[in-house]
């Protein structure tokens, strides 16, 4: 009988050695039961999810009540697809509210399709999507799936590893439209930052600030446009507080606020590809090609209040200025070097 003695409210592991949870479907799945929450074999993912494997020092709980995971002491959480770890996130502690996980109704086609609130505290923790070459160093995240908002904070800051970006700030905030995850939404820091980017061919290469930073798109730039490399949307910028900027050439570049228009601009990068092992007798010469990669040009910028600068080609100080860009049109652009043979 369904009393109240006999319903589970929650149920704690002392120890655990590790949680394996598989986010695809087995390839037995249309002759087998299907696991709680999971679709139909018609709208399965094509993709590959993987498996997420968590670890801890203290066990777990869960909430039957709420629907909340909760862990403490040396979190682990490694995803990985056929063995390869991709995605990495550990913490010391972690909360985590599943979406209705007992409703079969439930379409989910994503790792976030089953979440609807995480939140996590660390010294700091760390979040490593090697798929997506990025990283989050922070103290505390709060990620609020259903709302579409994550925030970021610590003691220390928040650090921001992106490619050739490298960002330090005091609180990051992203929100986002929770119908349409892959739209990329609004970037605020609130407080100072400093943004480095080791790039080249971009003359920027450190901004500094002490109030504010907000980056927010001007259409409905998706993340899926992005790696398709046809996106074209432009992002609005607005920067203040004792803006700084430091210049490839060594030049400076100060005011009170900036704001201006970035948009969209793919550049060629040199790969190198590994050369064929499997010959033998012969050395092989390593190939190049040429990859696309996004980056950010400007539009126009203004800057406010008090703007000094000093350049190798200019120096000057005024209470407004207004730059207005051109791409070059060979800016981004690099010839293939193909390998020279020697003959005998």
């Amino acid at each position: 009988a369904e009393t109240a003695s006999t319903i589970l409210d929650r149920m704690d592991l002392v120890y655990l050695e590790e949680l394996r949870i598989p986010l695809d479907e087995s390839p037995s799945a249309n002759s087998a039961p299907r696991r709680i929450g999971t679709a139909t074999a018609r709208d399965a993912p094509k993709k590959e999810n993987g498996v997420v494997s968590i670890q801890c020092k203290n066990g777990l709980g869960y909430d039957f009540a709420l629907d909340r995971l909760s862990l403490r002491d040396s979190i682990s959480m490694i995803r990985s697809v056929r063995g390869q770890a991709v995605d990495e996130f550990k913490c010391d502690t972690l909360d985590l509210v599943l979406r209705d996980p007992a409703n079969r109704k439930v379409v989910r086609r994503a790792p976030l399709d089953w979440i609807d609130r995480i939140n996590a505290t660390g010294r700091p923790e760390l979040i490593n999507l090697a798929s997506y070459d990025f990283q989050l160093h922070a103290e505390s995240i709060d990620f609020d799936s259903v709302g579409g908002l994550l925030n970021a904070k610590g003691a220390t800051g928040v650090r921001i590893v992106r490619g050739p970006i490298d960002a330090k700030l005091d609180e990051l905030t992203y929100q986002y439209n929770p119908d349409a995850p892959k739209q990329l939404g609004d970037i605020d820091v609130v407080g100072a930052g400093t943004v480095s980017v080791e790039q080249p061919g971009v003359m920027l290469r450190q901004l500094s600030w002490t109030e504010s930073f907000k980056l927010q798109p001007t259409g409905q730039v998706t993340l899926d446009a992005i790696k398709d490399k046809r996106e074209q949307n432009k992002l609005h910028l607005l920067v203040n507080g004792d803006v700084r900027a430091r210049l490839a050439d060594g030049g400076t570049a100060n005011a009170g606020s900036v704001q201006g228009i970035m948009k969209p601009f793919y550049v060629d990068h040199v790969v190198q590809s590994q050369p064929d092992s499997t010959v033998a007798g012969r050395v092989v010469e390593p190939q190049q090609r040429i990859e696309k990669r996004m980056t950010l040009v400007p539009e126009v910028f203004h800057a406010l209040d008090g703007v000094s600068i000093d350049t190798n080609q200019i120096a000057a100080q005024m209470d407004r200025l207004s730059l207005f860009f051109e791409v070059a049109a060979d800016y981004g652009k690099m010839p293939v070097s193909k390998p020279q043979s020697g003959g005998t």
